[in-house]
């Protein structure tokens, strides 16, 4: 008898070292799998987040552009009010363009030439200058807002440009107001990111990125009625816009020769796209609550299955036939059995909760936004 006491004790210690090996291989898994649910979240929140800086710059600049545009010495120098010279309308422009940190703040004539403007590089104006031929002009002469992103035929320079019509007294468009949005902000911002990014505009032309040598080029090969109209409009001035030439092996994007996950997000500009690069290896952390779920759940667990498996062996060893304690070791070893079965479960289930939690919070940070996860948006390139 205490030979094959012996050996059952021993099997019994194989099968508790067994089940704790197999239960911390499962936790294992677990952890890494909220681990990266955080860095995703994480990484998600701070796009979401600088995206949402850009838009609340554009809305500003275009909300201001509006109330510029109702301005009655504006107007006056559009309408050749003689209680209105141009001096003051540069003042008003200059003012707005350093309240806003705009490059540019200027207003066009019914036939395209700029009649007022703020200055650029000191002292330099746009005034005499025509852009009838601009699309901004084009579209805010037809009384609809405009949003156009160029280099400066005059100044050489990148910049989102916002157009408005301005209406005299009847409602009738005498001209057109324009503001230029300046990118050194922007590029700043998006040098902050650790992996390459770039801001992607309606044609597929990268206006912005923390990788100087993408800036105005194409993710893909423009067609050639999309060059004849870039050439046409002198969008990007007199630089040719060829395509990057980035791989994609097995939806990862090749950079310097390395393979980088990317994910695509939508932007609210109509059109426009931002895209992110980051490794697979950069992983969050645990939260501090997430920390003490896996502590509790662990002790619990080893607490309760030394338990459970301590009951079974004594269940045999003490119990006698006639007598009341084989029924009792058995009711013990259900409910252990059962707190152990709940315990897995409750781990499980706060896995899918994290998960849950974590798109949820995903979502509320996009602000609208819909984004494509890696290894499905190729086919946007």
């Amino acid at each position: 008898m205490p030979g094959k006491n012996k050996k059952r004790l021993t099997a019994y210690i194989a099968v508790w070292i067994v089940g704790i090996l197999l239960f911390f291989v499962g936790v294992n898994k677990i952890i890494f799998e909220i681990r990266c649910l955080n860095s995703e979240t994480e990484r998600q929140s701070r796009i979401s987040s600088f995206l949402d800086v850009v838009d609340r710059k554009i809305e500003d600049n275009k909300n201001a552009l509006k109330i510029l545009s109702r301005n009655n010495i504006v107007r006056g120098v559009l309408l050749k009010d003689i209680s209105f010279d141009v001096n003051q309308a540069n003042t008003v422009l200059e003012a707005a363009k350093d309240i806003l940190s705009a490059s540019l703040v200027y207003v066009m004539n019914f036939s395209g030439e700029v009649v007022a403007s703020s200055s650029y590089d000191d002292d330099k104006t746009l005034i005499g200058n025509n852009y009838s031929f601009r699309p901004y002009f084009i579209e805010a002469m037809n009384e609809r807002e405009s949003f156009y992103p160029a280099i400066g035929v005059t100044t050489l320079k990148r910049g989102l440009y916002f157009g408005l019509p301005v209406y005299d007294s009847a409602d009738k468009v005498i001209g057109v107001i324009v503001l230029k949005m300046g990118l050194d902000e922007i590029d700043e911002y998006l040098k902050k990111y650790p992996f390459p990014n770039a801001l992607i505009s309606v044609d597929s032309v990268i206006f912005s990125s923390n990788r100087d040598d993408w800036v105005l080029k194409s993710l893909t090969a423009l067609s050639q009625e999309n060059q004849n109209h870039l050439k046409e409009t002198k969008q990007y001035a007199e630089i040719s816009i060829v395509p990057l030439g980035l791989e994609i092996i097995k939806n990862d994007l090749v950079v310097d020769g390395k393979k980088q996950h990317f994910f695509i997000k939508k932007m609210t500009i109509p059109g426009w796209k931002a895209l992110f690069c980051y490794q697979a290896e950069t992983i969050g952390k645990l939260s501090n609550f997430q920390k003490l779920v896996v502590k509790l759940v662990c002790s619990l667990f080893i607490i309760v299955f030394t338990i459970c498996l301590v009951i079974a062996y004594n269940s045999k060893r003490y119990s006698l036939p006639g007598e009341g304690y084989l029924l009792l070791w058995r009711i013990l070893f259900v409910v252990f059995g059962l707190i152990l079965v709940a315990l897995i479960l409750g781990l499980v289930g706060f896995y899918y909760f994290e998960r849950w939690e974590s798109h949820k919070r995903i979502a509320f940070s996009e602000s609208g936004y819909d984004f494509f996860v890696k290894g499905r948006v190729s086919r946007n390139l």
